[in-house]
C-alpha cells in the first residue's frame, strides 16, 4: 500500500516537473526578449536621465565573477522579491509586481542606456512569474525564479 502511495507522489511529480520546467522555459524567453526590445528602442532616444560618464559595462574577469552573476546574484535577489512580497501586501497584485520591480531595477547598476527599464520589466516579470509559480509550492517558485534569472543573466552576458 505504501509503495502505491509514493508512485502516484512520484507521477505527480514527473507531470509537475515537465509543467515547471515548461514554465521557466516560457518566462525565461519573456524577460529575455521584453529586455531585449526595451533596451534596443531606448537606444533610439537620448535618454537625458542617463549619465552615460556613470555607465558600467557588464564584465566578467574570473570564474569568481562569473559564479556571482549566475548563482549567488539570481539566489539573493529572488530573497529580496519574496521579502518583497511579504512588504507589499496589497489587494492588487498587479500593484506588488510593479512596486517590487521599481524597487530591483533601482538596486541595479545601469550598463547602458535603457537598462532601468529593461530590468523594470525583468523584475516585473519575474514577479509575476514567482506569484504563478506559487501554485506548484513555495520551494519550487523560489528555485525557479533563480533558474529564471541566472538564465537572463546569461544571455544579458554573452548576448546583448
Amino acid at each position: 500500500m505504501n509503495l502505491k502511495i509514493e508512485s502516484k507522489i512520484l507521477a505527480q511529480t514527473k507531470d509537475n516537473f515537465l509543467e515547471i520546467v515548461k514554465y521557466v522555459i516560457i518566462f525565461t524567453f519573456i524577460t529575455t526578449i521584453g529586455s531585449w526590445i526595451i533596451l534596443n528602442i531606448s537606444n533610439n532616444f537620448d535618454l537625458k536621465i542617463f549619465d552615460k560618464s556613470h555607465a558600467k559595462q557588464l564584465d566578467y574577469k574570473s570564474w569568481v565573477d562569473l559564479f556571482k552573476i549566475f548563482f549567488i546574484a539570481p539566489f539573493f535577489e529572488t530573497l529580496l522579491i519574496v521579502l518583497f512580497f511579504k512588504i507589499f501586501v496589497t489587494r492588487l497584485k498587479i500593484l506588488n509586481f510593479v512596486l517590487i520591480s521599481i524597487l530591483m531595477g533601482l538596486l541595479h547598476e545601469y550598463y547602458r542606456q535603457g537598462a532601468f527599464f529593461a530590468l523594470i520589466w525583468v523584475f516585473y516579470v519575474m514577479s509575476y512569474g514567482f506569484y504563478f509559480m506559487l501554485k506548484f509550492g513555495k520551494k519550487i517558485a523560489f528555485f525557479s525564479i533563480v533558474i529564471i534569472h541566472s538564465a537572463y543573466n546569461f544571455n544579458v552576458l554573452f548576448f546583448f
